[in-house]
């Protein structure tokens, strides 16, 4: 399975980028303000002024959730609301370790929200258009993280819910959110 997500990846950057296996983001689904007894509101609040849960999500290359997560709130900064997760801490004891039977060591796509490490690639940050091979890396990365980019349009699009606020205790918007990738995954 994981060998057929890398091909999908692949023909993204036509061959020349090899091993990508996902593309990951986060998305601020908004939500009323917190009351007292459910959760403490400022946690939830993010840098845009607005209260959300951070939806991080991994798509293969046709668009289609593979895994998320809902344990950050809207104001924690997507590596962090990642790090939270349970797939963190198996990608950090080395799940995507394949040893040497594997040509291309696997890594999943992300942007410059995340830490760049052996399992997550970000891209070459600043202006790198004096250097024509970290400009190309990071045109031929943009064309994989893309995906999850447009998987959460199509999600926000199909699920007409996640136009406006949620309202409701943070469990009730959680259960909300859960359900929307969990019927895109299965379609």
């Amino acid at each position: 399975e994981m060998d057929a997500r890398e091909r999908g990846f692949a023909a993204k950057s036509h061959f020349c980028v090899r091993g990508c296996i996902g593309a990951i983001d986060g998305l601020a689904i908004k939500i009323e303000k917190p009351m007292p007894w459910d959760a403490p509101a400022e946690p939830y609040k993010n840098r845009k002024g607005f209260y959300a849960i951070n939806l991080q999500a991994i798509c293969d290359a046709n668009r289609q959730f593979i895994w998320f997560s809902l344990v950050g709130s809207g104001g924690q900064h997507d590596s962090l609301a990642f790090q939270g997760s349970h797939l963190y801490h198996l990608l950090e004891e080395g799940l995507l370790d394949s040893g040497n039977d594997n040509v291309h060591p696997r890594f999943i796509a992300a942007d410059n929200a995340y830490a760049c490490t052996i399992y997550m690639i970000t891209p070459y940050p600043g202006q790198v258009g004096d250097d024509d091979f970290k400009d190309d890396f990071n045109y031929y990365l943009s064309k994989m993280r893309i995906e999850i980019e447009c998987a959460f349009g199509m999600l926000v699009n199909r699920f007409g819910i996640l136009w406006k606020k949620l309202c409701g205790s943070i469990a009730r918007s959680t259960q909300i959110v859960t359900v929307c990738p969990k019927i895109e995954i299965q379609m």
